[in-house]
């Protein structure tokens, strides 16, 4: 029997940014659910990847930017590590492919900053 951990996020790309050798995307994915009224609510479910392989690397920095729709899948694993006296314990979740499905305003190179670009925090 095979057994693994994987995860699989399709979401909009709130930041990109670089840590040590690895490049982490932070991707908003919307949950729909009916409230008590009956009401769609959307919640927000924000989740940080993180991606070492190069090539993946190159193609995220060339190609993808904030607000653009996204997908990524890889390996759920933990890690832990100490701040001070404490061990924090931490999910990570390895990237295995990571691709976009073309930015919002495709052939736009800038980006206009447009009220409906911004994804909340």
């Amino acid at each position: 029997m095979f057994n693994e951990a994987k995860f699989d996020i399709t979401g909009n790309v709130g930041s990109i940014s670089t840590v040590g050798t690895a490049l982490k995307v932070k991707i908003c994915a919307n949950l729909r659910r009916r409230n008590r009224n009956g009401q769609w609510v959307d919640h927000k479910r924000w989740n940080t990847v993180t991606v070492f392989g190069a090539q993946t690397q190159k193609y995220i920095q060339d190609h993808v930017r904030k607000g653009d729709l996204v997908r990524a899948t890889g390996d759920i694993g933990e890690d832990s590590y100490q701040q001070g006296e404490e061990t924090v314990y931490v999910t990570t979740l390895n990237v295995h492919t990571f691709s976009g499905f073309g930015g919002r305003h495709a052939g736009d190179n800038e980006r206009a900053e447009r009220e409906d670009d911004y994804i909340p925090a």
